[in-house]
């Protein structure tokens, strides 16, 4: 007799039903995990695919009208399902609330306003209206700060980086105390 490891395969003499003629087993098997509701990677990479797509049409947008071209493609796509809809409500004030507390405390407290304000700007015009005049006057503000920092010396610039850097530890530590006092 031989070893278990080494045992001939068995021939199954049982006729193979439509499903298994139809489908390898390897695809059964993923036929079955898409019924039971078990989330594939081929999913996963479907959504990330989406969400770059959506990242380069609104990057492609022209400044002053992003937010209401989002708004007005979400509004045309209502095929989102009402799960999402409240999931996207709930997150985006969420995301804000978390953006302002990240102000206070060490944190990417821009992101949590962009994806919030994003988020806000998909459901309400004037939120996508206010969104777009903000990035109109941001962008301003930014260019002549650029242009005025471009013209400064390197002398009038290290006082400043290291006051900055002040104010940034100074605030850090601060808001390690006051955590550490409530506790």
């Amino acid at each position: 007799m031989a070893p278990p490891s080494r045992r001939a395969p068995r021939v199954s003499s049982k006729v193979p039903s439509q499903r298994e003629r139809v489908l390898p087993r390897a695809a059964w098997h993923h036929s079955c995990r898409r019924r039971i509701g078990v989330p594939q990677l081929s999913s996963i990479s479907n959504v990330v695919d989406g969400l770059k797509k959506d990242w380069r049409a609104f990057r492609r947008a022209t400044p002053g009208q992003r937010f209401q071209n989002r708004y007005r493609a979400h509004q045309k796509s209502r095929s989102a399902s009402p799960l999402k809809r409240v999931l996207s409500l709930v997150l985006a004030p969420l995301s804000l609330a978390i953006g302002v507390v990240l102000m206070f405390i060490p944190g990417p407290a821009i992101l949590f306003f962009f994806i919030g304000g994003t988020l806000l700007a998909s459901h309400s015009r004037t939120a996508a209206r206010a969104l777009d005049w903000a990035e109109i006057k941001l962008r301003s503000w930014a260019e002549r700060a650029k242009t005025w920092w471009n013209s400064q010396s390197l002398l009038s610039k290290i006082p400043l980086l290291l006051g900055a850097l002040l104010v940034a530890v100074g605030g850090s530590l601060a808001a390690i105390a006051l955590l550490a006092s409530r506790h």
